[in-house]
């Protein structure tokens, strides 16, 4: 999860991120489960479009962003335990 190769995770993340130009009603499970729960890249479009329409709850909401908040920061503490600083 923490390289330090030219690959990045990154990239392919981006390129999920067209996923959610489209309702997730389209997709089948896999990939609706894939974006609001492993990489939850619907949290930050899809949901707030539903929240807004009055289509979702802001108790579900709120519950599943403060989630992916806490292990957020949960896995920033532990990149910058392994972060190996580079010095001139």
């Amino acid at each position: 999860m923490f390289s330090k190769g030219t690959f990045s995770p990154l990239s392919m993340i981006i390129s999920l991120k067209e996923f959610t130009k489209y309702p997730l009603s389209l997709f089948n499970d896999g990939i609706v489960v894939l974006l609001t729960w492993i990489i939850p890249i619907a949290i930050t479009s899809y949901y707030p479009t539903l929240l807004f329409l009055g289509d979702y709850s802001i108790i579900g909401y709120s519950a599943s962003t403060s989630a992916f908040f806490v292990s957020g920061l949960i896995l920033f503490r532990e990149g910058l335990k392994r972060l190996d600083g580079m010095s001139s």
